[in-house]
């Protein structure tokens, strides 16, 4: 017998103990539930990978920069280049620039076949098209479907119509609706036969797109990603259910952006050239008429010959008047500027602004605080695709700009007044030196100030025509190197949903979902799985007789099991038993054994069987009587009438010789409970009962009483203090935790000094997933189930085999 045993559990630094053993049980007890969840979890993955719509991805990757080759010849400074990657990615992922791209593709209706579940776009190949024209923009987004009776003539159905839905037309007629007018001409009469053929299944329809709401939806299916900083890459990506669409979406804008990339810096340099054209219209004119002016001074006062005495004049005067004209120039330049600023004409596009000051000692100045102000612009405009315009943040933006535009503003003013000032000096040095030679001839001086101001006129547009031929040259070599390196290809493959993602992610929900109801189970779980949960709660005086093995076929009902595989392990347990409790009985007495359980179905009747069955073996004679008449089981182990029996032999009814019954183990007797009386409990406590028993113990070496349980009525606990020997029953995986705290009261409370306990029904599979696993039992006698000896015992390599076996 055993007082102590090896502890299976498993500890884990900062949790609770956790009992292998019960951890096992628990996962073969519910293993078709957990396979039950795998199975559903894969279910519902195969159902999301059908009904799930395929989303396709396709990228076209594009390269930023550019080039001017004519600056390189004429030596100007570039006016039309720009490193700022960053506004470039925010153009080609603006609103602006999908709807360019929308534009030109055919996207004005949307052909869809729906089927029960999916709908598919049928952009690229659809078998119809359509004409439209409309007066009310409401139809706008609104679905129409198309039945084909043939491929000639068809059935419209929209709810705004409101037309017979019997009613058919022509396939190529013009059809007129309040608001509307429609032409459906087919492109493919084949795929229309066909389509007519899988009408049950499908239904076409098409959608006039609203170009608003395709642009917001298309703007969501839009990723615009940095690949190189260095080298300036961007990839334009694309998402849709049709792959066509996915590459040629992306190709689109990739395209569109070039060309617009190429139109804003040709009307960059427009701008530029259309300025210089006005100033030159004005200078124009003005040298006309100092011209005329020279002309008829000359004809009025016949003079031919007055260079000679201007000469001096001219000399001291032709550096004033050369930084007179660029004087002119600058300020003519910071007036449109000024101009530009006041009439709140600065966009994020500024390039127009820039080339005005390329050349002037202003234009570094002046170009940082518009890039500034280019950057506040471009954030206010990407803002704005995602909040109203009376959001906090706007607010907040359009405060920073006001301020940066007083900034450039005020910064504006003052190099006006700076040049405005230089000006006035430089005219009152030529007013000094004019002054000097007044008392020159009048005529003479009247001459020089006529040739001066030609002079100045001609400098002046002379030099708005050099300009205009280096910008003319600057805008005629302009190269944008913008550059389409990878085309978009048609994806053959879906973005979403990714097949192996999926399956993960269910899997790992399953695992996830079965970890959890483990944990409930396992704390829920109050059943007596192994002989320590036992024998560290149970009185240490009470002794463990042994534990039964669970037998490994399928037992409807208590029977003896011992005698057909005497080579089986359970057999051995029996021995065991039989050889622990020859230590305990005197050989020379009868003794009597009484077993009982807290319960009914923990195995005592079990046990009574193949303990009497063992005993009877080795050559005693043994008898069992079944006194549990409430319940008796007896007679179903051994298949045989319950007419008599102890309840017949107590009520004098029966000789309890004639009530014996013979098994087919030589020297095991037994009888059976009889009729269930309705006083089992009076007829156990009458005089007959003792005087009954003490006959049995001179005709037989051994008596078993299978008594009722002692948690249910009190006839075990009357029966356990008229025999030598009670054996309390326990039933591994079903019996309560808190029977044990039964056992230790009844033990201290009747004090049954000679109380012992069987483990029954114990799953040694569920212990051996380490070296094997044993008990040891009395005085050093014992056995294990770890050899080989057993006929039943096959110690399984593979955990999960040993983990699902029956």
């Amino acid at each position: 017998m055993q007082k102590n045993n090896s502890n299976t559990d498993f500890s884990f630094s900062g949790l609770e103990k956790i009992e292998l053993p019960r951890l096992i049980s628990i996962l073969r007890q519910y293993k078709y539930l957990f396979i039950a969840v795998f199975f559903f979890s894969f279910l519902l993955a195969f159902l999301y990978l059908r009904y799930t719509p395929p989303v396709y991805e396709a990228s076209t990757i594009l390269q930023i920069r550019s080039k001017n080759t004519a600056n390189q010849v004429l030596q100007v400074d570039n006016i039309y280049e720009s490193n700022d990657i960053s506004a470039e990615i925010e153009l080609i992922r603006s609103k602006y620039m999908v709807e360019r791209a929308i534009n030109s593709l055919d996207l004005d209706v949307s052909y869809i076949n729906e089927g029960q579940f999916l709908s598919t776009n049928l952009y690229g190949n659809p078998p119809f098209k359509i004409d439209f024209s409309l007066l009310d923009s409401t139809y706008l987004g609104q679905k129409f479907y198309i039945n084909f009776i043939s491929p000639k003539e068809y059935q419209l159905i929209n709810s705004k119509i409101k037309n017979d839905v019997s009613e058919t037309f022509e396939v190529g007629d013009t059809i007129l609706f309040e608001g509307i007018k429609l032409r459906v001409f087919a492109v493919n009469e084949a795929r229309i036969d066909e389509i007519i053929n899988q009408i049950k299944q499908n239904q076409l329809a098409f959608i006039l797109n609203n170009k608003n709401s395709l642009v917001v939806s298309y703007m969501n299916q839009l990723d615009v990603v940095l690949l190189n900083q260095q080298a300036k890459t961007v990839k334009v990506s694309f998402e849709d259910m049709n792959q066509q669409l996915c590459a040629d979406m992306s190709t689109a804008i990739a395209s569109e952006y070039l060309k617009y990339d190429l139109e804003q810096r040709s009307k960059s340099a427009r701008n530029v050239l259309s300025f210089i054209d006005e100033q030159l219209d004005i200078v124009y004119n003005k040298l006309k008429v100092s011209e005329e002016q020279i002309e008829d001074f000359k004809q009025d006062n016949k003079l031919t010959n007055l260079e000679g005495y201007s000469s001096i004049y001219f000399e001291r005067l032709n550096k004033l008047e050369n930084e007179l004209i660029e004087i002119d120039m600058q300020l003519s330049v910071l007036k449109r500027l000024e101009k530009t600023i006041a009439e709140n004409k600065i966009t994020n596009d500024n390039s127009a602004i820039l080339s005005l000051l390329a050349g002037t000692e202003y234009e570094s100045a002046f170009s940082s605080l518009l890039s500034s102000l280019n950057q506040l612009l471009l954030k206010k405009q990407k803002l704005l695709y995602e909040v109203k315009p009376d959001n906090d943040a706007i607010k907040s933006l359009d405060y920073e700009i006001e301020i940066q535009k007083k900034v450039l503003l005020d910064n504006l003013v003052s190099q006006k007044t700076k040049i405005t000032l230089r000006r006035g000096d430089i005219e009152d040095k030529i007013n000094e030196i004019e002054n000097k030679f007044l008392n020159m001839p009048s005529k003479e001086i009247e001459y020089a100030r006529l040739q001066r101001m030609f002079s100045i006129d001609e400098k002046f547009f002379t030099l708005l025509l050099e300009k205009r031929t280096e910008y003319s040259i600057s805008e005629a070599g302009f190269v944008p190197e913008n550059t389409i390196l990878e085309n978009a290809l048609v994806p053959s493959v879906p973005f979403s949903p990714n097949k192996k993602m999926v399956l993960f992610s269910f899997f790992t929900g399953a695992i996830v979902i079965i970890i959890f109801l483990v944990a409930i189970f396992y704390i829920r779980n109050n059943k007596i799985i192994g002989l320590s949960e036992i024998t560290s709660r149970i009185n240490p005086k009470i002794s463990v007789l042994g534990i039964i093995p669970r037998y490994k076929e399928n037992i409807p009902v208590s029977q003896l099991v011992v005698h057909k595989k005497p080579k089986s392990i359970i057999s051995e347990a029996f021995r065991t038993i039989r050889t622990n409790l020859q230590f305990i009985l005197p050989s020379n007495e009868t003794k009597i054994i009484a077993i009982s359980s807290t319960v009914s179905g923990e195995g005592k009747t079990f046990f009574s069987l193949n303990t009497a069955g063992v005993f009877a073996m080795t050559g005693k004679k043994v008898i069992i009587i079944d006194v549990d008449m409430r319940k008796p089981k007896i007679h179903v182990g051994f298949d045989v009438d319950n007419t008599q029996g102890t309840s017949t032999i107590l009520i004098g009814k029966s000789n309890w010789k004639d009530c014996i019954n013979h098994s087919e183990i030589e020297g095991l007797d037994y009888i059976t409970a009889g009729p269930i009386p309705p006083n089992p409990s009076e007829l156990i406590m009458k005089p007959s009962f003792q005087q009954f028993l003490g006959e049995l113990k001179e005709h037989y070496d051994l008596v078993i009483l299978d008594t009722p349980p002692v948690g249910l009525v009190t006839d075990g606990i009357q029966l356990f203090k008229m025999v030598d020997y009670p054996v309390y029953v326990f039933r591994s995986n079903y019996s309560q935790r808190d029977f044990i705290e039964n056992v230790n009261r009844v033990f201290e409370e009747y004090k049954f000094d000679n109380l012992s306990i069987v483990l029954n029904n114990f799953d040694y599979h569920a212990h051996l997933y380490n070296s094997g696993y044993g008990y040891g039992y009395g005085y050093g006698y014992g056995y294990s189930y770890g050899g080989g000896y057993y006929e039943d015992v096959k110690k399984e390599k593979n955990i999960f085999k040993r983990l699902f076996k029956k």
